[in-house]
């Protein structure tokens, strides 16, 4: 199965540094966005045994923007970190780059 993928295995070699970025924003992305699914549970939960505050339930909408944040910025920052480095890198021409920003 890996035969297959034998030729982009200098490019991977080539640019590793930002695909091990791009893999962490991932991650980070990732894990970001299962925290919304826990933030609507715990004002459910409030809701329904009784204990609901307004106070609590705005906490947790504060939460949930600042989660919201962090997956918007770490999405950006992995498409524009990656195609800015290879720019800087001159491994992508100044036009290509262009393009690929209109596109995010």
């Amino acid at each position: 199965m890996l035969k297959e993928f034998k030729p982009l295995f200098p490019y991977l070699k080539r640019y590793r540094k930002q695909y091990i970025v791009g893999f962490f924003c991932l991650i980070v992305v990732d894990l970001a966005q299962m925290m919304i699914p826990q933030c609507i549970r715990i004002v459910v939960d409030m809701i329904s045994s009784g204990s609901f505050a307004h106070q609590s339930v705005i906490y947790v909408c504060l939460a949930m923007t600042g989660v919201a944040a962090v997956v918007s910025a770490g999405r950006f920052l992995c498409s524009f970190g990656v195609i800015l480095f290879m720019v800087l890198r001159g491994g992508l021409k100044r036009n290509c780059a262009i393009t690929c920003l209109i596109t995010l």
